[in-house]
């Protein structure tokens, strides 16, 4: 067994089954599903589109499954939809905004605002509470597509593999080429909107053009390997780049 590419085959209609696939082949996580899919509109009493009811649907069942189903936790660096306490899937009436994932700190929030809850691919939101003075900010972030994407796809880091992670400048000319001299050795490249992701059997690589409040200058590189017997990744890499050594995930994960 081992991963083939799947990620390029996402569409606007199969998006939910392609990436219950995804998780199935690259993860190993056999997802459980209810009977019957929650309707989380009438829970709340409040009116969402379908995407956003399959959204919560493949939250819940990748969180339940990982809770009671399979003993290893995923790391994602910026949420913990991968472990039991993250998921926080609630509508708060008094600030109109239904949440979906707990930043670790507890102090920032993604979500979706009332008035986009009627839109297939609404906006995602940053919901960002000052711990002092409870003040709320909020911050325009990807829309859903584009969010799922990135916290299930991207951020696919294994127990047991090691992966580069690479932060450069969007002036670095010389990376920059050295980047589409790596896009050239896989066999798929899929854009979506500010992600880029590259597929080959057992090996997957994202590039980051979002420009976060942090380092608006920068972006990244990162590459994964479905299992560490995939050595052609390693060799190329260390060909294109000029890398000695991968960064070991074991210390990403709880058993």
């Amino acid at each position: 067994m081992g991963y083939t590419p799947i990620l390029h085959t996402i569409n606007n209609k199969n998006i939910f089954t392609v990436l219950r696939k995804f998780i199935k082949t690259w993860y190993e996580i056999d997802l459980l599903q209810t009977d019957k899919e929650i309707n989380f509109g009438d829970r709340f009493g409040i009116n969402i589109s379908e995407n956003i009811n399959n959204t919560l649907n493949l939250f819940m069942d990748l969180s339940n499954s990982i809770f009671y189903g399979n003993k290893k936790f995923l790391y994602s660096a910026f949420n913990y939809i991968f472990t039991n306490q993250s998921l926080i899937i609630s509508y708060n009436r008094k600030q109109e905004f239904l949440f979906l994932l707990q930043e670790g700190q507890q102090d920032f929030f993604y979500g979706i605002k009332k008035n986009d809850l009627s839109e297939e691919n609404p906006k995602i939101y940053r919901l960002v509470i000052n711990l002092k003075t409870k003040e709320t900010t909020y911050y325009e972030d990807l829309d859903l597509t584009n969010f799922l994407i990135q916290h299930i796809c991207a951020k696919c880091s294994k127990i047991k593999t090691k992966s580069y992670s690479y932060l450069f400048s969007k002036n670095d000319n010389l990376m920059n080429n050295k980047i589409v001299e790596l896009m050239n050795y896989y066999d798929f490249k899929t854009s979506f909107d500010k992600i880029t992701i590259l597929e080959k059997n057992d090996t997957i690589a994202f590039i980051d053009y979002t420009e976060h409040d942090y380092s608006s200058e920068f972006y990244s590189l990162t590459i994964n390997k479905w299992t560490e017997k995939q050595k052609d990744i390693t060799e190329k890499v260390v060909e294109i780049f000029e890398w000695k050594g991968w960064s070991d995930n074991t210390s990403r994960f709880k058993l």
